[in-house]
């Protein structure tokens, strides 16, 4: 617990980086909500409801849910460090949650990449649970060697500082690690092949560079994080958490518009080719041109 006074002016120094983190998380959230929302409302508000619209919207939208509740802790008239317990749990668990549901994404697109293969899509099911119930059980005993230190110092917003915690998160984002390098592995495998294939069109390669390049910013960030978990002080560990669901939702999210946006592209086109076609041999190349983008297109149609 905080004793001196060094002690105690530390701990608020500490306390007020974390609270900076935080809000450069929620930053960073309703900045990409800005810059999409326009795309977001015409291309999954407006379209049929299926599971991938549902996982879209609590991915975007659970991390908000987990930053109004750090914000609740720092708008109430007192605190108390029962509150900080509960309040940052609850937060956690969502955040957790969010992050959970962004992989469900990225592996649902992997197995969308490998023409819904069976045993590609028993393999990563089987993959997700073995990585997320030892990830959710790293988090639980996380959790719970949790203390707080609550501070009510005017004019200084009330805080929930961490004085107490183990360094059992790293376990949680090792195994997140392992789960996202199995998806990084498949799609670079997909990337390749379709490149030997020659699969060239525009949908095509926004798979290719999306599926790829997202997933190893993802991939990076993690590790990033596990290094961080280990090397910081107790009180600074639980932050990377926030940061971690933040970049996992807008990039996750990014995604599922980039197709959605390139498949409705790409079905105008074949379309318009098709109701202006007024011969046999025109009527033919734009049925072979849906042809070369089938695959592509059933991709985006997971989205």
């Amino acid at each position: 617990m905080v004793g001196s006074l060094e002690d105690y002016v530390s701990a608020l120094e500490h306390g007020r980086i974390v609270d900076f983190v935080y809000v450069a998380s929620a930053v960073v959230l309703l900045h990409d909500l800005i810059l999409t929302l326009h795309r977001e409302v015409l291309l999954v508000w407006f379209s049929r409801w299926n599971y991938t619209k549902v996982l879209y919207l609590l991915t975007r939208y659970i991390p908000f849910a987990a930053n109004v509740v750090i914000l609740y802790n720092h708008l109430l008239p007192d605190v108390s460090d029962a509150i900080c317990t509960d309040t940052f749990k609850t937060a956690a668990w969502l955040y957790f949650m969010g992050l959970v549901l962004a992989e469900v994404i990225l592996m649902v697109r992997t197995w969308a990449c490998w023409g819904r293969n069976k045993y590609i899509g028993i393999g990563l099911a089987f993959w997700m649970l073995l990585c997320q119930i030892p990830s959710a059980i790293f988090m639980y005993k996380f959790l719970n060697s949790l203390r707080f230190w609550s501070t009510i110092v005017y004019p200084i917003p009330n805080s929930c500082l961490v004085v107490q915690s183990n360094r059992l998160l790293w376990g949680n984002w090792f195994v997140l690690l392992l789960g996202e390098g199995a998806t990084l592995i498949l799609m670079v495998i997909f990337t390749y092949r379709t490149s030997r294939e020659g699969s060239n069109t525009p949908l095509v390669r926004l798979i290719c560079r999306d599926g790829l390049a997202f997933y190893v910013y993802l991939f990076c960030v993690t590790s990033i994080n596990i290094a961080l978990t280990l090397a910081l002080d107790n009180e600074f560990v639980a932050m990377v958490s926030p940061v971690q669901s933040a970049i996992h939702s807008v990039l996750t999210t990014r995604i599922i518009l980039n197709l959605r946006e390139a498949a409705s592209q790409r079905l105008h086109d074949i379309s318009f080719d098709l109701h202006l076609s007024d011969t046999d041999s025109r009527i033919h190349g734009s049925r072979l041109s849906f042809a070369e983008n089938s695959a592509a297109l059933r991709i985006a149609d997971v989205s």
